[in-house]
């Protein structure tokens, strides 16, 4: 699976002759088929804490300054907010502005509260120092070329293929809304393979996927696992043909 594989299969479920390239070909319809793939890798990224992009944070406060303050890790997309913790404490927020700035007018703060401002994290009170640790989700970056794989599968074959049909069906509900078409069975598909992917997301030490073979009807579709080509010819026979996709919306 690739960029190149994803974007063909997209092409072939719209109706549209796939291209020899795709990323920076200066096709329209080759152009829009990959910023809709871009999009839903996005999506799909932002539908979970997926362990393959969830890291860690661990830092001593040693400056004794209230509030304290530590610099976020590089490549940071979110704060997973109930992970935050102040030795065993555990460390409320993210505090918007307003609300970070009413409670450093407070008289006594009985609980470690954090915002984020800057690309950093403040704690309060932190002068009393401690470790400061939490969890987070990595940024997954667009495909930058053709043959390279989804961030999401870290590399993992079954996780790549997993998350790849993911972003397939996001892809395709999006198309078909953008168009004013029925999206509903392909925003129903997309939904249920990421709750499949969701119920066999480990982490990725175990480089292993528990395998759920669960059914979920869309419209006299199931999804049994992974996506495949059968699955794609059901759906091509579920969706309404369209008339012309694509081409009408560059028309001069």
């Amino acid at each position: 699976m690739s960029l190149a594989t994803v974007c063909r299969r997209l092409a072939t479920l719209v109706g549209v002759q796939p291209a020899d390239s795709w990323l920076g070909n200066p096709d329209l319809t080759a152009s829009e088929i990959v910023a809709w793939v871009q999009e839903a890798q996005q999506a799909v990224a932002a539908a979970h804490e997926w362990s393959t992009i969830t890291s860690g944070f661990a830092q001593a406060l040693t400056t004794m300054v209230d509030p304290a303050s530590v610099t976020l890790p590089t490549g940071l997309a979110r704060v997973i907010s109930d992970s935050v913790y102040l030795d065993n404490r555990h460390v409320r927020g993210a505090f918007n502005q307003a609300e970070w700035d009413a409670l450093l007018r407070g008289m006594k703060r009985l609980w470690p509260a954090y915002t984020q401002r800057g690309g950093k994290m403040l704690i309060t009170p932190g002068a009393n120092g401690g470790t400061l640790s939490f969890s987070y989700i990595v940024g997954v970056p667009d495909y930058s070329a053709d043959p390279e794989e989804t961030a999401l599968g870290a590399g993992v074959p079954e996780f790549v293929v997993m998350f790849e049909g993911c972003i397939l069906y996001a892809a395709l509900a999006a198309y078909r809304d953008s168009k004013g078409l029925p999206a509903g069975t392909a925003a129903a598909q997309a939904a249920a393979a990421i709750n499949d992917a969701k119920a066999r997301d480990l982490p990725v030490g175990a480089m292993t996927v528990t395998r759920h073979h669960r059914h979920h009807g869309h419209g006299g579709i199931s999804i049994t696992g992974p996506i495949t080509a059968g699955l794609e010819h059901a759906l091509l026979d579920d969706l309404e043909p369209d008339d012309d996709p694509l081409s009408s919306d560059f028309a001069p």
